[in-house]
């Protein structure tokens, strides 16, 4: 499953260490994830303990069951 894209970062700043990345959904991803209904927007905050590997594409180290079982993907606020 292809999300679409990463949009963006939050950082703790007294580590600086990046803590989410801000990842658009696709209508597709969001629906499959179980999103449509949670969040407003398409756009949520991933916590970095979730992903395996970043590079052109970030892996995640879940499965799509477990991604849509997990509350610590947020709407992320702009």
């Amino acid at each position: 499953m292809r999300a679409h894209e990463v949009k963006g970062a939050e950082a703790n700043f007294d580590n600086w260490q990046i803590t989410h990345l801000h990842v658009k959904l696709t209508d597709k991803a969001s629906t499959d994830l179980g999103f449509k209904k949670r969040v407003k927007s398409a756009t949520v905050c991933m916590p970095v303990q979730l992903i395996k590997a970043v590079g052109e594409v970030v892996t995640i180290d879940k499965s799509l069951e477990e991604l849509s079982r997990t509350f610590d993907i947020v709407e992320c606020k702009e």
